[in-house]
């Protein structure tokens, strides 16, 4: 329940951790979509997301993004993945081996 709301929460609580982490393990990648950018680039927040959603990933901010081990946990989650990553891990092995 707390996921969709997010979507309309002011913009400290989307910036709050424990609520987007509550946020998130409910209503995984419709929560983080809303969780302020800050907390979207945070590695632990984007690894919690995933876990409970492995859509989650095409939603992480700045270097999350790019991060190899936030993008191979997701598409060991879901190799369906490999499609919302950035394109220079699309060509690594190894992230490409995990899906």
């Amino acid at each position: 329940r707390a996921g969709p709301a997010l979507e309309h929460a002011a913009e400290e609580l989307k910036a709050d951790r424990g609520v987007v982490l509550e946020a998130v393990a409910s209503s995984g990648h419709r929560a983080f979509q809303h969780a302020a950018e800050g907390l979207r680039a945070e590695r632990d927040v984007v690894v919690a997301a995933i876990k409970k959603d492995p859509r989650a990933v095409q939603f992480a901010a700045g270097a999350a993004m790019a991060d190899r081990d936030v993008v191979i946990e997701a598409v060991r989650q879901n190799g369906e993945t490999l499609r919302s990553i950035d394109d220079r891990l699309r060509c690594d092995r190894a992230v490409v081996f995990e899906a």
